[in-house]
Parts: C-alpha cells; structure tokens; sequence
C-alpha cells in the first residue's frame, strides 16, 4: 500500500494544485476591484492613505519600544536597534508634520514633500527591520 501511495502522492499534489488555477483570475480580479475608502474627514484619498502610513509606523515604534523594555533582543544588537528607532522616530516625526501641513494647505508643493517624508519613513522602517533580523 505505501509503494503505491507514494507513488500516487505527486500525482494528487498536481491535481489539487491545477484544479485551483482557473480560479486564480476570479481571485486577482477580486482583489482588483477592492477599491479604497478614504477615511472621513481627510482632504482626498493621498491624505488617507498617508495617515495609514503614519498609523503603522507607530505601531512599529511603540512595539519595538516595548520589546526593547522587555528585553526581547539579545544585548549585543540594542545599541544599533535604538539607533534605528531612533532613526525612524525623527523621520516619523518629519513625515507627521508634514502630512500636518499638507491638511492644511492641499498644495502640490506639500504634496511633493509629505510624498518624499514618507518615502523616509519608510526607507527608516526597512532599515529598522532589517536591524531587528541581524542585529546590525
């Protein structure tokens, strides 16, 4: 029995995978259709979705904040890890009151700048998690 069922396994594994791959164009054409929803209040949608941004960010700060009190990293890699948060805190703040100006005056001029503080923080953001991995 087991000969057979070993031989019998790759051939199910290919079944079962090609029978899901008509359905991939109704998945992705799901997903397409997915439009956003700018939050209520905001100038337009590149507001909204800068706020998003600016909420995760945070999420990251204060959670690695709280692993860094709960010493979740191996001592040796805390020095560069508050280095990067740090790192990414300044340039969270930057973004913050930008994206702060931009509600005020929906200018292209503090469109271009909340656009390139944002492109920051998350260049900050990726650095910090790189960090977080390798300690370095």
């Amino acid at each position: 029995f087991n000969r057979i069922y070993n031989r019998c396994l790759p051939v199910l594994w290919v079944i079962s995978f090609l029978s899901w791959v008509p359905l991939v164009p109704v998945f992705m054409q799901a997903c397409a259709s997915a439009k956003y929803v700018a939050h209520p209040g905001s100038v337009n949608v590149f507001s909204s979705q800068a706020y998003d941004t600016l909420v995760a960010t945070d999420a990251v700060i204060k959670a690695t904040e709280s692993d860094l009190k709960n010493n979740a990293f191996p001592a040796t890699w805390v020095p560069a890890i508050k280095k990067s948060l740090n790192a990414l805190i300044s340039t969270y703040d930057v973004a913050n009151v930008s994206w702060n100006a931009y509600n005020a005056a929906a200018t292209p001029t503090n469109q271009t700048v909340l656009q390139q503080n944002l492109t920051n923080v998350s260049t900050a953001t990726s650095a910090l998690s790189a960090t977080k991995v390798t300690g370095q």
